[in-house]
């Protein structure tokens, strides 16, 4: 399964759209089996949907993004996880743990629950409910 967070110095980027790296993990068995950092050139929505189908991701979990974008991303099968924050590899450890829960909600969220979408697609496990 392949998951990837828009990454900013070392956290997860504040907005997907304008994001400039993308770091995509391989993870098999609970463990992460390879790690890659992918620039983000083109700023078009629709070009960043397609270079995340291209890559395989499953799923996408990053901080804010706007609607036409996660439609996109939705669309072409991977889960979205929105309103993240926080170093990338404690994102996705406790993704991988299925321990991401509230303390990784962005700044300005509040009350408000961390939102896991999805559309059809391809599968794969639950990770709680946001």
């Amino acid at each position: 399964m392949k998951v990837a967070v828009p990454v900013w110095n070392g956290h997860v980027s504040p907005v997907l759209d304008t994001a400039n790296t993308l770091q995509v993990v391989t993870v098999d068995e609970g463990s992460i089996s390879a790690r890659e950092n992918v620039p983000l050139e083109n700023p078009f929505v629709s070009a960043r949907a397609d270079q995340v189908r291209r890559l395989g991701v499953d799923v996408l979990i990053c901080g804010a993004l706007s609607r036409p974008l996660c439609m996109m991303i939705e669309s072409a099968g991977a889960q979205v996880f929105a309103w993240v924050s926080g170093d990338v590899d404690d994102v996705i450890n406790a993704w991988i743990s299925g321990d991401i829960s509230e303390r990784f909600a962005a700044p300005g969220v509040g009350g408000r629950r961390l939102r896991r979408r999805h559309r059809g697609g391809r599968g794969g496990r639950s990770h709680g409910s946001w």
